[in-house]
């Protein structure tokens, strides 16, 4: 697992608001880092340590993934698939 990549790979999906990737993405690092896995560097410098980038990267996973729930309940609701 290369928890930098994921969470490229979760903010590009969140860009392209490309919904279900945002979400396997964000279910994907969470799981890593729960797991006991380091976190990918997020804002600042890497010296600030895992006792700083995983708690952001855990906050932004989280938030992600909201917003993926929500955008794809709506689009269900309206009848887009």
């Amino acid at each position: 697992m290369d928890p930098q990549a994921a969470f490229h790979e979760m903010l590009t999906a969140l860009r392209d608001q490309e919904w279900e990737c945002v979400q396997e993405a964000a279910d994907t690092l969470r799981t890593w880092m729960n797991r006991g896995g380091f976190p990918p560097e997020t804002l600042g410098a890497d010296s600030l340590g895992a006792e700083w980038h995983g708690p952001v990267a855990a906050f932004v996973c989280d938030l992600a993934a909201s917003r993926a729930l929500d955008a794809l309940a709506k689009r269900t609701r309206e009848g887009v698939c």
